[in-house]
């Protein structure tokens, strides 16, 4: 007869697999977040829309994150600019984006990619382009 794993022996061996699976999902949910602010901005986020464009439920959103206050600190914008050095009905328009990570300190790799997806989806959704 074989030996059933103790529950500490079963439960360890299962966390490393079950952590990835939740950090990769917790990933997924905020870059829907982020896509979507980009889009819609932060006023015009929906929970479901979020949910939906990760591929999951309303529900298993809100076991991760039960706000999108806690999904997203705050996006805000802190200039506008119209004028000299763009081009004839262009703006100029600064973010500020607050990240607010509750299992670990993200990396500066993390805040790259996170960036990089903002900008893209920034320009996808309005045809806006990152300053030099």
């Amino acid at each position: 007869m074989s030996k059933v794993p103790e529950s500490s022996d079963a439960e360890a061996a299962a966390e490393p697999v079950e952590r990835s699976a939740r950090e990769n999902r917790r990933r997924d949910l905020v870059r829907a977040a982020y896509e979507l602010i980009a889009s819609a901005g932060f006023e015009g986020l929906r929970t479901r829309g979020i949910a939906e464009a990760a591929g999951v439920n309303i529900a298993t959103l809100h076991y991760y994150f039960p706000t999108k206050e806690a999904l997203i600190g705050g996006v805000a914008v802190f200039d506008v600019y119209e004028g000299k050095g763009l081009p004839e009905g262009s703006k100029s328009i600064a973010l500020a984006v607050e990240l607010q990570p509750t299992e670990r300190t993200l990396t500066d790799a993390d805040l790259e990619a996170i960036s990089a997806k903002i900008v893209g989806a920034v320009e996808k959704a309005t045809g806006g382009k990152l300053r030099a």
